[in-house]
């Protein structure tokens, strides 16, 4: 009986991938199907559904993310269940993570991407993809997302202070990177020493650090402490 559910379902699923988007009612009626069968299988197979429901959900076309966003978060209610499955988890958050962001929903994006940073032990690859998204959060967004994107930022710096291959730009860009996310939450005291550490970065990459020591003074400023020049430390 288990295996005619999975037989259906993959059915439904290729008969449903190959419906013309336009076809919208049509296509909705076969997701209700699915999920009618799917609901059959969930405790006898739970991550034959989970899977199933991640590969529905990176079909589904970014102008129906509602669609996609109610499959991610099918697998996410359960997360429980996968903990010892964290392929499923990642592919969850970090499906959401991409659909909200792609949305321009940076507050969820960020609760996305920090919990996934907290489940999975990010391989390497996906170290500067979750960095860039920080980073844009923190000069794109709102100032309330600001603390998010600290919080990202942070996660993939201490990653890249464990790797013993750590690739040198990727670990500069998070340093400053922390240093100003510390500096636009006006955590001064912070944000100095990862500032201080970025010019030495800066310089063994041969880029400008006119703007960083103009942070640098700027502290000063703002801690009563004498300034720097910007011409050295």
């Amino acid at each position: 009986m288990i295996d005619n559910y999975k037989t259906q379902l993959e059915a439904y699923f290729n008969k449903w991938r190959k419906i013309n988007l336009e076809k919208k009612e049509e296509k909705k009626s076969l997701l209700y199907k699915i999920d009618e069968v799917a609901s059959f299988l969930e405790d006898s197979d739970s991550v034959f559904v989970a899977k199933f429901y991640m590969k529905i959900a990176y079909f589904i076309p970014a102008e129906e993310y509602k669609i996609a966003e109610k499959y991610f978060l099918k697998v996410i209610k359960q997360e429980k269940v996968f903990k010892n499955h964290v392929n499923i988890l990642e592919a969850a958050y970090e499906g959401l993570g991409d659909l909200y962001f792609e949305q321009k929903l940076y507050d969820k994006a960020a609760d996305a991407y920090i919990k996934l940073l907290e489940v999975v032990e990010i391989i390497n690859f996906l170290d500067e993809d979750i960095l860039q998204m920080g980073i844009a959060m923190l000069n794109h967004s709102k100032n309330s997302h600001t603390e998010k994107a600290e919080k990202i930022i942070e996660y993939i710096y201490k990653l890249d202070l464990c790797h013993k291959d750590m690739d040198h730009e990727l670990f500069t860009q998070t340093t400053f990177n922390l240093g100003l996310a510390k500096y636009k939450l006006k955590k001064y005291t912070e944000a100095k020493p990862y500032f201080k550490k970025a010019i030495i970065l800066y310089q063994q990459q041969k880029w400008d650090c006119e703007k960083i020591h103009q942070y640098l003074n700027s502290i000063a400023n703002h801690t009563d402490s004498k300034p720097m020049s910007v011409s050295g430390m």
